[in-house]
């Protein structure tokens, strides 16, 4: 896999050092000698592809580009369309409906959209 390019660095251990230690505690074990019950570790062999000293990094966070100003106009938008329906409902919060739309959860409303509006 590694030489292939599927793989950039590999991790395994040593089959043999593992059959090695379980064929030595059997026989431990069949001639009557005294075998602690403790994990027995294994080496482990690493492979890497991957340099050690690896070339600066340098990444462009700026995914808008020349659209930023399309954003502003975007969010003023949604900022003046949210502070009117704010101010629509206190200036009518005494009439029929928006009584019993209770005035309170429009104003929430209004702010959610006015904080979802400025993740633009």
């Amino acid at each position: 896999l590694l030489s292939q390019g599927y793989a950039d660095g590999l991790v395994g251990q040593l089959p043999f050092q593992m059959g090695q230690d379980v064929a030595s505690t059997l026989y431990k074990l069949k001639n009557d000698a005294d075998v602690k019950s403790e994990i027995l570790g294994t080496n482990l062999i690493e492979i890497l592809r991957v340099p050690l000293v690896l070339p600066q990094l340098n990444v462009d966070y700026n995914y808008l580009g020349s659209l930023t100003i399309l954003g502003y106009i975007l969010f003023a938008i949604v900022a003046i369309l949210a502070i009117g329906c704010c101010s629509w409902t206190f200036l009518n919060r005494n009439a029929r409906v928006v009584k019993a739309s209770q005035p309170m959860f429009l104003y929430l409303l209004c702010m959610g959209v006015l904080i979802f509006g400025s993740t633009i």
